[in-house]
């Protein structure tokens, strides 16, 4: 029974793990819409979202997820990365910049609209 508590926790960590890689991807083609259009994004505000993004996955997946579940410092370094650290570095990335840079003028009114 131990192996396949194990398991489970692997399948859930790569569970929890697939969201962040999402973003990366999605990120990744706003920026490359955006150079398209407008100057180059800064390449400091993509190194940014990719780092604060593989905090959070370091957070939830791999040996600290699994070892957070034993020790209570640990679990108290997961939770700093995931709740402290990686939204800083996600939010020097400026998301929402990019994602106005990204889209039409007229659905980038909208998207603001509704911010």
């Amino acid at each position: 029974m131990p192996d396949q508590q194990h398991f489970d926790i692997t399948i859930l960590s790569y569970i929890l793990a697939t969201p962040f890689f999402l973003l990366i991807i999605l990120y990744g083609i706003a920026v490359i819409k955006s150079n398209q259009s407008y100057r180059q994004w800064s390449w400091y505000h993509t190194a940014c979202w990719i780092g604060g993004n593989v905090l959070c996955i370091v957070a939830v997946a791999g040996p600290l997820a699994e070892a957070s579940h034993q020790f209570f410092s640990v679990h108290m370094v997961a939770h700093l990365l995931l709740g402290m650290i990686g939204p800083l570095f996600m939010v020097l990335a400026k998301p929402v910049t990019l994602l106005l840079r990204s889209l039409p003028v007229k659905t980038a009114r909208k998207v603001t609209t509704t911010l």
